[in-house]
């Protein structure tokens, strides 16, 4: 059994970003799956002049991929969208503690940003 941090478990009991936004064309929308582990993963950010105004994320995954993702979207936030692509998976699996054996959930979370 893995034992995660509080603040990971308060992520995924807790999700403020889950959800989806309306479809216009400020709305950037990522997705990636997995067909070996089933995790599939939406992100949308809606961007104004180059910033993150709002940040949401649909997925099926582990409480690290959720936790994640909720975690993710407060970060980018208010940044440039042009600087969240070059976010490194080690510096977010250490802001967020995330146990080496998930550290692979992060990287997918990127890797939806930076496959598109």
């Amino acid at each position: 059994m893995i034992n995660y941090s509080e603040e990971i478990l308060n992520l995924f009991y807790n999700p403020a970003h889950a959800g989806e936004l309306d479809q216009s064309s400020d709305v950037l929308t990522f997705q990636n799956s997995s067909h070996t582990t089933g995790d599939r993963l939406q992100l949308q950010f809606l961007v104004k002049a180059g910033i993150i105004e709002k940040a949401c994320f649909r997925c099926t995954g582990s409480v690290a991929l959720i936790a994640s993702c909720e975690a993710f979207c407060q970060y980018v936030e208010g940044k440039e969208v042009l600087k969240v692509q070059f976010i490194s998976s080690k510096s977010f699996c250490d802001i967020l503690s995330i146990p080496d054996i998930k550290k692979h959930e992060v990287a997918f979370l990127l890797d939806c940003i930076a496959s598109s």
